[in-house]
């Protein structure tokens, strides 16, 4: 009898801390605050592109994007030198690349 009280006493107290838990936030954080991670916020930039004998990768707003992939609800239709095009629902997006390209051989791995 004593086995089946400590048990539900257990029971009892692991779902009371985990209600607690649910309540708990930032006193600090305003009432209205809405959570938006940083790589979504803002418009889309284009930081680098990478070329390779496999094809060119861009990175999006710090996120790595091939032709085919989707970016926040945009697909990655072209990836040039310069540039990347991306096809949305508000139509052809296109992202610059800002700056003189980078061009370094890399051969068996190795710079």
């Amino acid at each position: 009898m004593k086995y089946k009280l400590k048990i539900m006493l257990i029971i009892c107290l692991g779902l009371y801390s985990l209600s607690l838990y649910a309540e708990m936030r930032d006193p600090t954080r305003p009432v209205d605050f809405t959570f938006t991670p940083i790589s979504q916020q803002g418009p889309l930039e284009l930081s680098a592109i990478i070329s390779s004998s496999s094809g060119r990768v861009a990175v999006i707003n710090g996120a790595l994007a091939a032709i085919g992939d989707s970016v926040y609800g945009n697909k990655v239709v072209a990836i040039d030198v310069n540039t990347v095009q991306l096809q949305g629902a508000s139509g052809r997006i296109t992202l610059f690349l800002l700056g003189s390209p980078i061009k370094q051989t890399v051969q068996n791995g190795h710079n």
